[in-house]
């Protein structure tokens, strides 16, 4: 939508148009011109006689433009011109979401200036201390609850939007002579706002395998209806009824399908026109075929039925649901990357302006492959994207709603303000039906970049990469869930504690030159403990410094196919066997011993020949001498 050309229409120049190169509808009083439908611009006039103003963005692939009611600036004159066209100007090249809450941002600050009797308020009076008014405003305290009236988040995104309309102004003429010399915008009137943020909400384990496996038993049972009553109405099509004297003539499932394709070869059949039109194939589908809604989805996907194929895409390839839901056919291509075949798909992102990349490998036969899933659907929607408007026509996800007079559509194609209900319909009868827990598509993202994260042992540049982030402060901030940084605290505490043991045993047990893959948490190199903190060597709730003696603790462990395991064993035996060059006799017997007996008499024996042998094949360093 990048446009470097000016709106067709400027504030400046609205009354000094002639009547006749304005159009007026019977509706509206005075309207400028709007035949350059390709280009942004500020309408203002009256509309039965009460006056509006609004800024209309064209959105490519749409065929209505984005309307954004800007009339409450009207009630401040001075100010209605130049900030109208500074939050049009920008605000040109932001996603749709964002102009609409860019737009109760600026509503907030109108508010403001009203209850502050600054109605007639010019641009030269808008100085950093009427600023800093505005951020002292956003910090009120509702006297009923004595709780901030507005989150701090909240309070940040009203501000900035202020910010960035007050900042064009002071940059471009003719409004930056009218601006206040001197002006310093406040920054930074929040610190620590992100800290204070909550991440996005993600889906257990559980609740994720639940939902997988809902959505692939879905999937399965659409895919086999479809398929086979396809087939049928191919085979059927010679055998269609010419004229039917009675419901029975349409027994056949194949030849309900080929006569409703015959019959209505340019719309979409519905009931009025059907049992109008074909009073016996009505019957035929009413009394034999699970009525009208149920034949009409082997030719035309409903809003219910493409919900598991979403979810499924989604899961796959971890994109927002705005994403998703708008993505096309183009976006999807089967290339060939290091030797194998992979579906690669770049949907575009209108929030960061650029195309999301996600590659996965092509499974055809699997039916929760993406590969497959989009061919199916390529398939599944030919006849309703023949119907579909120009500008939806080549959408990925088309289906017909179930209403009395349907049309095709998509979950994108959204109502004018900005808001549908067809795809959070979808998805409740979806979790009902499978007995789910309710769930939304936003958290499928934050869940798959959670478990990416988990996977890469909390690496956060993984989930960067998984999310397509420009920042790494992008996915933290928003995408870090609450449990994965429990997980990054919880290494933390874990890093803390074996270093404060390290420091107290003087070096002595150091997990630096352990294996990762071994239990940091025992004291003893080679050993693995049930519970490192509730040791009877060591104080309850710390961690256990008790090395040397994880052979006669109970809650210790040996793997005993470990050849790693079985060497530190010996290791430990022939330290606690050089101790005898170093201690009283009578200290040997009673401290090391037991130790002795414990390895050699009950733990070394029970590791196998083989183990043993590889065993002796590793280099490890001398364990130290236990005291």
């Amino acid at each position: 939508m990048g446009i470097s050309r000016p709106i067709a229409t400027r504030f400046a120049q609205l009354d000094r148009q002639n009547p006749s190169q304005r159009s007026v509808s019977p509706n509206t009083a005075v309207v400028p011109m709007t035949h350059v439908t390709a280009r942004r611009r500020i309408e203002r006039g009256k509309n039965n006689g009460v006056p509006f103003l609004r800024a209309v963005f064209p959105r490519p692939g749409w065929a209505e433009p984005q309307v954004i009611d800007l009339s409450y600036l009207l009630d401040l004159p001075h100010l209605a011109g130049p900030f109208s066209e500074a939050f049009s100007e920008a605000y040109a090249l932001r996603a749709w979401q964002t102009r609409s809450l860019a737009s109760v941002a600026l509503r907030t600050f109108c508010a403001y200036l009203l209850q502050n009797n600054l109605a007639a308020i010019r641009l030269a009076a808008l100085t950093t201390a009427r600023l800093n008014g505005f951020v002292k405003w956003l910090n009120q305290v509702d006297p009923a609850s004595g709780h901030a009236r507005w989150a701090v988040r909240s309070r940040q995104g009203y501000f900035a939007v202020v910010r960035i309309l007050v900042s064009w102004l002071a940059r471009h003429a003719p409004w930056m002579h009218e601006m206040p010399k001197g002006l310093c915008i406040p920054m930074f009137c929040w610190p620590g706002a992100k800290r204070q943020s909550s991440p996005a909400p993600v889906l257990t384990d559980d609740e994720l395998r639940a939902v997988y496996r809902a959505s692939v038993t879905e999937v399965l049972e659409t895919r086999k209806r479809v398929t086979e009553g396809i087939l049928l109405m191919e085979e059927a099509r010679d055998r269609v009824p010419t004229r039917p004297s009675t419901y029975r003539d349409y027994t056949d499932l194949g030849a309900c399908l080929a006569a409703l394709t015959q019959a209505f070869p340019d719309s979409v059949p519905n009931y009025g026109r059907v049992l109008q039109e074909h009073p016996f194939l009505f019957r035929a589908i009413k009394k034999n075929h699970g009525g009208l809604l149920a034949v009409r989805s082997v030719l035309y996907p409903d809003d219910r039925l493409l919900v598991p194929f979403v979810l499924l895409l989604a899961i796959h390839t971890r994109y927002n649901p705005q994403t998703l839901l708008d993505s096309n056919l183009e976006d999807c291509a089967i290339e060939e990357r290091i030797g194998q075949r992979v579906l690669v798909f770049r949907a575009y992102k209108g929030r960061s302006q650029s195309r999301q990349l996600s590659i996965t490998p092509v499974e055809h036969e699997a039916p929760d492959n993406p590969a497959s899933i989009v061919a199916f659907l390529r398939e599944w929607t030919q006849r309703a994207r023949r119907l579909a408007r120009p500008h939806l026509a080549n959408r990925l996800l088309l289906f017909v709603p179930r209403q009395a007079h349907p049309t095709v559509t998509t979950y994108s194609n959204y109502s004018a303000n900005g808001h549908s209900s067809t795809w959070r319909i979808g998805l409740r009868q979806f979790c009902e039906d499978h007995h789910l827990k309710p769930f939304s598509l936003a958290q499928i993202r934050p869940t798959m970049l959670d478990l990416g994260t988990v996977l890469n042992s909390g690496d956060l540049r993984a989930a960067q990469v998984l999310g397509n982030h420009r920042r790494a402060d992008t996915t933290y901030v928003h995408y870090v869930s609450d449990a994965q940084r429990q997980r990054n605290a919880e290494r933390l505490g874990e890093v803390m504690a074996l270093r404060t043991r390290w420091r107290e045993t003087n070096g002595g047990v150091d997990p630096r030159e352990r294996p990762h893959d071994t239990d940091q948490g025992a004291a003893t190199p080679g050993w693995s403990c049930l519970d490192p903190y509730d040791s009877p060597f060591s104080s309850r709730g710390k961690l256990c410094d008790g090395y040397g003696l994880c052979p006669l603790c109970p809650l210790a462990q040996l793997d005993l196919q470990s050849p790693y395991a079985c060497a530190q064993a010996h290791n430990l035996l022939e330290a606690v066997r050089r101790t005898r060059e170093t201690m009283a006799p009578q200290a040997w017997l009673a401290r090391m011993a037991p130790i002795e007996r414990r390895l050699s008499r009950f733990w070394l024996p029970q590791f196998s020949a083989a183990v043993q042998s590889r065993a002796r094949q590793l280099d490890l360093p001398v364990l130290p001498l236990p005291e």
